[in-house]
């Protein structure tokens, strides 16, 4: 199913399967929850062998997001290093995703990868100490800003409630450190 006329069919299945294993890890507790996280992740994965960025740019783009997706919720959910080894995959596929989705191209999609990036980046400096953290931090309110440029109240209300949310979360989280 990988070659040919094939691979646009495998990569929407693959992409399909890591929603749903996506979805049903986000709601499932414990371990059971990151393994299914984890096999969506593979999912992505596979489905991004095929939709590649130079022959399926926007299917690619969209596999990125939800790769990334996938990762924040699992380092979300896993303490330590390798949590924010998690993290940091999934802000690299949401910038990865944002090289297609472009405001100019792909207003709506863009300010929601702006805002999951956004996500991403404060549990990554509220995890991270220091100055580190401060920029992580950031660069979390730059992509809520970001976001909210095209997520305007009289367009996208609940989004634009959803992501000035996150950046009054944030805003607070660097004033608690000082910054």
């Amino acid at each position: 199913l990988r070659g040919g006329a094939d691979a646009n069919a495998f990569g929407g299945w693959a992409n399909m399967l890591g929603t749903a294993l996506g979805t049903q890890g986000a709601r499932t507790g414990g371990a059971e929850g990151l393994a299914l996280l984890a096999d969506a992740v593979t999912a992505y994965r596979d489905a991004l062998t095929v939709r590649t960025k130079a022959a399926m740019p926007a299917q690619w783009a969209m596999t990125q997001n939800n790769l990334g997706a996938a990762l924040q919720t699992q380092g979300e959910r896993t303490g330590g290093a390798e949590g924010l080894t998690l993290l940091a995959d999934a802000v690299t596929a949401y910038r990865d995703a944002l090289t297609v989705r472009t405001k100019a191209a792909m207003p709506a999609d863009w300010a929601m990868t702006q805002n999951n990036l956004g996500n991403a980046l404060s549990t990554q400096g509220e995890r991270t100490g220091g100055a580190a953290g401060l920029t992580l931090l950031a660069d979390a309110v730059t992509a809520y800003r970001d976001a909210l440029t095209v997520w305007t109240v009289e367009h996208f209300g609940h989004c634009h409630d959803i992501a000035q949310r996150n950046l009054d979360r944030t805003r607070a989280l660097i004033a608690e450190r000082g910054g």
